[in-house]
């Protein structure tokens, strides 16, 4: 090297010898230090057994999370170094998974489609795009047990409605979500979608005014007197 040769042939110091050549000693004096990744390599092939379907955004969201590393380059180049290493992309038959899905249609308990990609391993918006009619149906048939089940659980709390209107009616006071609340077991209201429609229902059967829950706090005025 030539800051050496100077040194050897010319009998110079290191400080001339590396202002006579132009080289820095910072230069000079340099190691190189291996850098140590097993850490990071660790977390990508931790986090992607338990997260398979995550790219490389998600995966640096959560080593950020974490407290990780958070240089964004060199974590990319070793996911895409690891990523190679899970081997190619696995081919799908699309016909074997359209008879899957078939038989999904026929089972006793109906599931919604991101269920159904979850057990395959499959994104749902490949169902979509690859068997678009057997996935319609599937989300169909899921959307109309969801609708049962509502209807389901409103057959069973009419009674319990009709029997607290009638309740409050007798006592002479406003059919309200308040007065229904207190009469109403909480586990039978629970199941009820759209209360307040419903209770305007529960009126028209009983014969009893609904006065919305904002009217618990207020009383409207007597009939010739001002307010």
């Amino acid at each position: 090297m030539v800051v050496q040769a100077l040194m050897s042939e010319h009998g110079m110091s290191e400080r001339r010898a590396c202002q006579a050549s132009g080289i820095a000693r910072s230069t000079l004096r340099y190691r190189p230090v291996a850098c140590d990744d097993s850490g990071v390599i660790t977390f990508i092939q931790t986090h992607m057994a338990l997260n398979p379907r995550h790219g490389f955004g998600l995966l640096y969201d959560s080593a950020r999370h974490r407290g990780k590393p958070p240089s964004q380059e060199p974590q990319l180049t070793l996911f895409k170094a690891q990523d190679r290493k899970r081997g190619l992309q696995r081919e799908i038959d699309w016909d074997e998974v359209e008879q899957q899905l078939k038989n999904y249609l026929h089972q006793p308990n109906p599931m919604p489609v991101r269920e159904v990609s979850k057990q395959l391993d499959i994104e749902t918006r490949f169902l979509y795009l690859k068997c678009n009619q057997t996935a319609l149906q599937i989300g169909q048939r899921w959307l109309n047990h969801q609708k049962h089940r509502r209807q389901a659980r409103l057959a069973k709390a009419m009674p319990y409605l009709e029997a607290a209107g009638l309740d409050v009616l007798k006592e002479g006071k406003a059919l309200n979500l308040r007065e229904v609340t207190t009469r109403v077991p909480a586990e039978v209201l629970s199941g009820v979608q759209g209360l307040y429609e419903v209770l305007r229902d529960v009126k028209s059967r009983v014969g009893h005014p609904f006065v919305p829950a904002s009217n618990d706090c207020t009383e409207s005025p007597k009939p010739g007197l001002a307010r």
